[in-house]
């Protein structure tokens, strides 16, 4: 009768863990889990004129970092975080130039939101956009 009952407590620890974890054993959607935008992105930038911009986006949990290429400047790397929203913060620098924004994801394929650009040669600080689609292979 009592390994029966520990049985039983057991089974139902089992099944209450499978259940909280999920299937694979990973993070159950809810509130707090982050969409996946890992992957590579292209599209343009605006500040005056379009230029062409692409990320590369790797990303854990909601860190992220990766690569930001734009035409007529240097690749940098990136660091951001995305949040449960599908809002992503981001920067790239390297010792004289500085992009950041706040991207915001737009069902699975696009996101676009607001971009600072600023250089230490040109001085002073360029407000723009930035639209990105993500490259399905």
């Amino acid at each position: 009768m009592r390994a029966n009952r520990i049985s039983m407590l057991l089974m139902a620890t089992l099944l209450t863990l499978t259940v909280a974890c999920g299937e694979d054993g990973g993070e159950v959607g809810g509130p707090d889990a982050v969409p996946d935008i890992s992957g590579n992105w292209s599209g343009s930038m605006r500040f005056g004129s379009a230029f062409s911009a692409a990320m590369t986006i790797v990303q854990e949990g909601r860190t992220l970092s990766g690569d930001f290429y734009a035409s007529g400047f240097t690749p940098l790397a990136i660091q951001g975080e995305v949040n449960s929203a599908g809002r992503m913060t981001w920067s790239a620098s390297n010792d004289c130039q500085e992009f950041s924004g706040t991207l915001d994801l737009a069902g699975d394929t696009e996101m676009s939101g607001n971009l600072s650009y600023s250089d230490c040669d040109r001085g002073g600080v360029s407000q723009g956009t930035l639209s990105l689609e993500r490259n399905v292979s």
